[in-house]
């Protein structure tokens, strides 16, 4: 059997995804896998075997989870591969959780992709190696993700001349150890119950709707009763086209940082409320917003 094997041992930011994981999940699992020992499962559909296994069930505090994924061609005709990028991995890989929904695992291109038109021929495989790191890209700062049961879940995608047909693969993983991390809509209701906050909505509306661009998730927030409920992007856009109170959640180190933000009455138009990002516990306002983070120096050219 012919074998292409595109591998990556780094969890970096990808264009395209594949391996999806997913907190609070349930998976299919099966015997143990070719990564050593761990959960594996093997799923045929549309002429394609794919297998996916991780090398154990249980990880301790960062420790890296080694995935391996392969789809076999067993349709007895070649089949086209779904790529758009040169030396793009077929096989698909994303992070899915409750912090930001979807994220890429590993870089979607590399050596020993596929090229956009290569066909996936009788009886080949290809394969896919990656690690992930424990951790969840939020913005501004990543987050180590909290302890509990996870699903990993890869996906290979069949295209046909009318339609892509997905093939997936899921096994379930426990995280153990870490420390719990609270939604940012628990977050927006502690930071909506302080006086502080309360005090800087008098002369504006009592009604605040805030992105979460983490997760792309809406939520209506009520000042007076700090109840939070999630809602519709037209109500923000609305929200932001009145010029009234907006908020967004973001990660800062150990904390959420709620920035609110309004056109609309006294100054100052702009605070910032920080809640622990792992307690819940309100922490501290400031007038304003977030300082920009330093960047690192760019490297200095070589000298000739």
């Amino acid at each position: 059997m012919r074998t292409r094997a595109v591998v990556n041992g780094l969890a970096l930011p990808a264009v395209a995804a594949g391996l999806v994981i997913a907190a609070a999940c349930g998976g299919d699992d099966g015997g143990n896998g070719p990564v050593g020992g761990g959960p594996s499962v093997t799923r045929e559909r549309a002429g394609i075997r794919l297998t996916l296994s991780v090398d154990k069930d249980r990880y301790g505090l960062g420790a890296p989870v080694m995935v391996a994924a392969e789809a076999e061609n067993i349709s007895g005709e070649s089949i086209a591969f779904s790529v758009r990028l040169p030396n793009e991995s077929p096989i698909k890989l994303r992070v899915v959780n409750d912090l930001t929904r979807s994220q890429p695992l590993a870089s979607a291109t590399g050596a020993g992709g596929v090229q956009p038109g290569e066909v996936f021929e009788v009886d080949a495989s290809v394969k896919h190696e990656a690690q992930w790191q424990q951790q969840i890209n939020t913005y501004q700062t990543p987050v180590q993700a909290p302890p509990g049961k996870y699903t990993i879940t890869a996906e290979f995608l069949v295209a046909t001349v009318s339609e892509q047909i997905p093939v997936r693969a899921a096994v379930s993983i426990q995280l153990e150890g870490g420390k719990p991390v609270v939604s940012s809509k628990s977050a927006i209701g502690t930071a909506l119950l302080q006086d502080e906050v309360k005090e800087w909505f008098k002369g504006r509306e009592m009604t605040v709707i805030c992105l979460d661009g983490n997760a792309d998730l809406f939520y209506n927030g009520a000042v007076e009763t700090g109840s939070v409920a999630e809602t519709l992007d037209v109500l923000y856009d609305n929200q932001v086209n009145a010029g009234l109170p907006i908020c967004s959640p973001v990660t800062d180190g150990e904390e959420w940082l709620i920035l609110f933000s309004s056109q609309t009455g006294p100054p100052p138009k702009v605070i910032s409320a920080f809640v622990d990002l792992h307690t819940g516990n309100f922490l501290r306002l400031e007038v304003g917003g977030p300082t920009p983070r330093p960047q690192p120096p760019t490297p200095a050219a070589p000298t000739p």
